[in-house]
């Protein structure tokens, strides 16, 4: 599958079709939403390991910080990942306008993620309002991104206020939804999921 050749890519440092020698970042954000979706925790370390020696020197440590945040969300360790993101500056030094919004969202919704695990309810819907008025006013976030955020946004806020008030006709609408959705990654979509799955099981 895809993992496989990103990761035969790697082994053969056949990394980027440009001069640099290093992996786009592109591929970087394939591979990590690959270990994901796959739940491939080996994998996914072992790329972490290899951000070093494949990514280019200016981008390390922000790769590192981002690759090492999701991987914790994988481990199911919330807190860990948070340490990670809180940390993540990405306004320094992304090739062009498309890489900074993509792992800008990226964070943003990961973040909520981790505060919802965690419990920390108020930072989670202060993190969406930052969320959403990111995607609402960036000039640069094409129409269709907008909308597929902004559907994601009302699931986030929907598990949020049945983690705050259980409403058992609200859950089966809220579980239907993400069953017929198709705004995001299968990872995604099986937390979401699961957050239904522990109302249900409660």
């Amino acid at each position: 599958h895809a993992l496989t050749i990103y990761n035969e890519m790697i082994d053969n440092q056949y990394l980027s079709h440009t001069k640099t020698g290093y992996i786009d970042l592109i591929a970087v954000r394939n591979i990590i939403y690959l270990n994901m979706n796959l739940r491939e925790t080996k994998s996914f370390e072992a790329f972490i390991k290899q951000i070093n020696h494949i990514v280019a020197p200016d981008q390390r440590k922000e790769i590192f910080l981002y690759a090492s945040s999701l991987y914790y969300i994988l481990l199911n360790n919330f807190s860990k990942a948070l340490s990670f993101l809180f940390k993540i500056n990405f306004n320094t030094f992304l090739e062009s306008l498309d890489d900074n919004l993509y792992f800008k969202i990226d964070v943003k919704k990961y973040t909520i993620v981790c505060l919802i695990e965690v419990g920390y309810f108020d930072n989670a819907l202060a993190q969406i309002d930052s969320y959403k008025h990111y995607i609402d006013y960036s000039r640069i976030i094409p129409k269709d991104i907008r909308l597929r955020n902004h559907k994601f946004i009302s699931l986030l806020k929907q598990i949020i206020s049945l983690k705050m008030k259980f409403d058992e006709y609200k859950l089966f609408q809220l579980e239907t939804k993400i069953s017929r959705s198709n705004e995001m990654n299968l990872f995604m979509k099986q937390w979401l999921l699961g957050k239904c799955l522990e109302f249900s099981n409660r």
